[in-house]
Parts: C-alpha cells; structure tokens; sequence
C-alpha cells in the first residue's frame, strides 16, 4: 500500500510540475485549483462513512478524503482484474465494499491491465457517475 501511495504521488506530482510548467502555478501549488480535488470534494459528499474507494489516483484520495480508500494494486483486487463479466466484476467490488471508483479518462489508466474495468466504469447499467473534472471521474457502483 505505501508503495502505491507513493507511486501515485510522484505521478501527481509530475503532473504538478506539466500544470508549473504552462504557467499555472498557482494550480501546482494550491490542490484546489487541480481538477481532481472537484471529483474528490463531490465524492466527499456522497459517500458514506464506511463506503469505500477504488482510486486509480490513490495518493490524492487518500490524503482529501476520510474515508477507507483501496488501492488498484491491492491484492485482493487481483481476481477482480481477471473478470471477463461486468456484472460479476460488478458484485466482486461490492462483496468487498467497494461502493466507489476514482479514475482518470486517460485511456492509458486502464490499457495495461487489459481488463474489464475500462468499460465497467462507463457502463451505465453498472455505474452512475457521480462527479467528472477535468480529465478526471467518479462512479457509484449500482
């Protein structure tokens, strides 16, 4: 789990340094101005207590919300990454509290694992969206 915390921070902070890069700064340095803290302060307000999170960007997450935040390369998650059926995909989250997805529309988020998830997310016979910023997204499992 550390490890992908920190992974995922040093992509964010990669990302920082693009946003530093074109002149906005501001953005670099104050988290509110990145589009992910609109997705997570959204998701700060529809989920539960106890609901948790699969966050494809982990670090950002864990750190803004108080909430029980799993990461994509838990390894519980491993059988999830082999499912070949939405729905089942669908209860395999659920049976383990996964209520909520975190993930960016950057097609390479997903390509690598070659898995179900990419078109899960956007299934609406699955999922409803919850919030979408820049890039960024979040869904409720139904």
């Amino acid at each position: 789990m550390l490890a992908c915390f920190f992974i995922t921070f040093l992509h964010g902070f990669l990302v920082d340094l693009k946003y530093a890069a074109r002149g906005g700064f501001e953005q670099a340095v104050d988290p509110r101005g990145r589009p992910i803290f609109a997705v997570l302060e959204e998701l700060d307000q529809v989920m539960g207590a106890d609901d948790k999170l699969l966050a494809f960007r982990s670090a950002e997450a864990g750190f803004y919300l108080d909430r029980p935040v799993v990461c994509p390369s838990d390894p519980d998650l491993d059988s999830a990454y082999r499912q070949r059926d939405p729905e089942q995909l669908r209860n395999f989250l659920q049976a383990r509290g996964i209520g909520f997805i975190l993930a960016s529309e950057d097609p390479k988020y997903f390509a690598q694992s070659r898995t179900l998830f990419a078109e899960f997310v956007k299934d609406s016979n699955y999922v409803d969206t919850v919030a979408r910023a820049g890039g960024y997204f979040a869904v409720k499992l139904k």
